[in-house]
């Protein structure tokens, strides 16, 4: 895979597109990516809402990615290649229903580390070496610092669970089981939908509504919003902001009226 990779052009590399959860250099190549998705960010985002992936120009370019990705009997959506450089860092953040419990599973074939990563998952170290294929229960809180001095790359697989999954994840190596970290008392419950809670949060974010505003395309906002929704902790789908831009510019014409 190795071999893939230095292939490939630099310009291949897409920065990931939600600056305020890392710090330094995250970059993905795109081998699977949502249908009809031809936008860089677009493709990059895996799109929970989305049902029909398909593998990209680059993929073909990729005959050991290729090989790695046939021997998963499962249904494929989104796979990514993702790249932490040195001294980066991906900050604490949960991805919402990537667990076998809620039928979608993300797996990482670890391509390219260091002993200097650190991957947390629940506050607790977990060491994932070179060849290993990981699944992590990842709708938990975890995060990662490369401080060491080579890449940390990863190929990064989100699979539909099925029962050839579920009888490869029985059979293979069980790792640690990190218990969550007890937190606080937790606060009285806020029964506004998450769409409306992720709203208040940008209207109070001012650099949270120029990142936004910094896609003309369509697909590219939409698929941001989300995943920016997502790193926040609320659950919106495309369908809930193409409802809520249509209403806001209904509105914008009635005001004009």
């Amino acid at each position: 895979m190795r071999g893939d990779l230095a292939r490939l052009a630099a310009s291949d590399w897409v920065d990931h597109f939600v600056p305020r959860n890392y710090s330094g250099t995250w970059t993905v190549l795109p081998l699977r990516a949502p249908a009809r998705a031809t936008h860089p960010i677009a493709m990059i985002y895996s799109d929970p809402g989305c049902d029909t992936f398909t593998d990209t120009p680059l993929l073909a370019r990729c005959p050991a990615f290729q090989r790695a990705l046939s021997a998963f009997e499962c249904p494929l959506q989104a796979v990514r290649v993702m790249k932490l450089t040195p001294g980066s860092e991906i900050k604490p953040h949960s991805d919402l229903d990537l667990d076998v419990e809620h039928g979608r599973a993300r797996l990482h074939i670890v391509v390219a580390t260091n002993p200097q990563v650190e991957f947390l998952l629940n506050g607790t170290r977990v060491r994932l070496d070179e060849g290993e294929c990981w699944y992590l229960r990842l709708s938990d809180p975890h995060a990662v610092a490369n401080r060491g001095a080579t890449d940390r790359i990863h190929l990064v697989v989100d699979a539909v669970v099925n029962p050839w999954l579920e009888t490869a994840l029985a059979r293979g190596d069980h790792g640690p089981a990190p218990r969550p970290v007890e937190g606080p008392a937790a606060a009285p419950a806020d029964r506004r939908s998450d769409l409306e809670r992720f709203r208040d949060l940008v209207l109070r974010d001012g650099s949270l509504q120029r990142q936004l505003l910094e896609h003309d395309e369509r697909g590219a906002f939409i698929a941001h919003a989300i995943e920016t929704a997502a790193a926040a902790g609320f659950h919106v789908t495309a369908g809930e902001i193409e409802t809520a831009m249509r209403d806001a510019g209904r509105r914008r014409r009635e005001e004009r009226a």
